[in-house]
């Protein structure tokens, strides 16, 4: 009984310390508008936070994939070495510091979701944390639309993407409030955030209703999306204004596919790769490269992995990812297992083709620790949403 004890909450601290970034990046994108501190300071914080449990959850890493964790950073100090010393445009990112984040916020993301025993305490640990991630989103968008005539921006990207998995996760729960909270979530998307996660939404949303949901299911949420966007507007009418949202202005001007300057950084990083197609420019090369440019990175995976590794290394690495989500997509026989880790695609990888680099990206690295974990080899590991009771039942349980 202690050791069961011992186990699930050593599960749990482990999910707590895969699942929390979106719930940082929430958290220092609210703290500067609070005032309480500057958005430097908040970042700095943000790095504390981000070191905290993982340090924590090092030694229980240890104990559970000792040989595992010795290599992986054994590894990962011996690339170091080799890209320093013979790829100087790697200098900028391992000197620079951004190598150095990769351990807390990649390495441990990936080996904390492989070390859990139970993966239905993983799940419903994220549930949980999605939960408290979307409610702080929505504060902060009321808190940004507030203030929108005294700040700069208009939108706000990492809002974006931090709440793209709550409300991918909590559309599919069967409680009635997730459906609201994720609905909610969106439309302060559509209203201050990028366009790319709605379109990354929709498309979940549409994947959901054709082949995972009941008829009965799907009307009741759109009942739910009637009610909840009605209440809103009839409570508060300049509540969610949509005239000054830019992705709504660029759908109706016929501008959604503008690039925003990304063209140029493919155009000029694929130049580069053929420069060097054979061993690539050295891991984080991009970020030297684009220096004069002042972009900090690729925006773009597969271009990203190309330009670092090469096209053979490159080409070895991406099919080694796309044949183990296929494989693992396919060993999962409990339809709502599959719709969680649609989900799980979605929202970690399909960002990285417009932003972010997956290097130091912990949605990534969730996403990668899923992909190795042995959870589909036992059925105990993912009972189903009847059994689970917080996600509903679809047509293929």
């Amino acid at each position: 009984m202690v050791r069961e004890k011992v186990d699930y909450y050593t599960d749990c601290l482990l999910a707590i310390n895969a699942s929390i970034q979106p719930l940082l990046v929430i958290l220092q994108l609210i703290v500067p508008l609070l005032g309480f501190m500057t958005e430097e300071t908040a970042a700095s914080f943000r790095i504390i936070l981000t070191a905290i449990p993982a340090i924590i959850t090092m030694p229980f890493i240890f104990v559970r994939k000792t040989r595992v964790l010795l290599l992986s950073f054994g590894i990962y100090l011996l690339l170091l070495l080799f890209y320093y010393a013979l790829f100087p445009t790697s200098d900028t990112f391992i000197i620079g510091g951004e190598a150095f984040k990769l351990p807390f916020v990649s390495i441990i993301t990936i080996l904390s979701v492989y070390s859990i025993h139970d993966i239905n305490v993983f799940k419903r640990t994220l549930v949980i944390l999605l939960r408290i991630t979307a409610w702080f989103g929505i504060f902060f968008g009321y808190l940004f639309v507030q203030f929108s005539s005294i700040l700069d921006k208009t939108y706000s990207m990492s809002f974006s993407y931090a709440v793209l998995l709550p409300i991918l996760i909590l559309f599919t729960t069967s409680k009635w409030y997730d459906l609201a909270t994720s609905i909610l979530c969106l439309l302060y998307v559509i209203l201050i955030g990028a366009r790319g996660t709605l379109f990354l939404a929709i498309s979940f949303f549409i994947i959901y209703t054709i082949f995972f949901s009941k008829a009965k299911i799907i009307y009741s949420r759109i009942i739910i999306a009637i009610l909840v966007f009605s209440c809103l507007r009839l409570a508060f009418p300049n509540f969610l204004s949509f005239e000054d949202s830019r992705t709504i202005k660029m759908l109706t001007s016929g501008d959604a596919t503008n690039d925003t300057g990304r063209l140029e950084i493919y155009s000029f990083i694929t130049e580069k790769i053929w420069e060097r197609p054979i061993s690539g420019w050295g891991i984080g090369a991009d970020r030297q490269l684009l220096l004069d440019m002042g972009k900090p990175h690729s925006h773009n995976l597969i271009l990203e992995i190309y330009v670092d590794f090469g096209i053979f290394m490159g080409s070895i690495f991406l099919l080694i990812i796309i044949w183990e989500t296929a494989r693992k997509f396919f060993m999962l026989n409990i339809a709502n297992n599959r719709l969680f880790f649609i989900a799980i695609i979605i929202a970690c990888v399909f960002p990285l083709m417009v932003s972010s680099s997956f290097l130091i990206n912990s949605n990534f690295a969730l996403f990668v620790g899923l992909l190795i974990s042995n959870f589909d080899e036992d059925s105990t590991y993912y009972i189903s949403a009847t059994e689970e009771n917080d996600f509903p039942e679809s047509d293929d349980s």
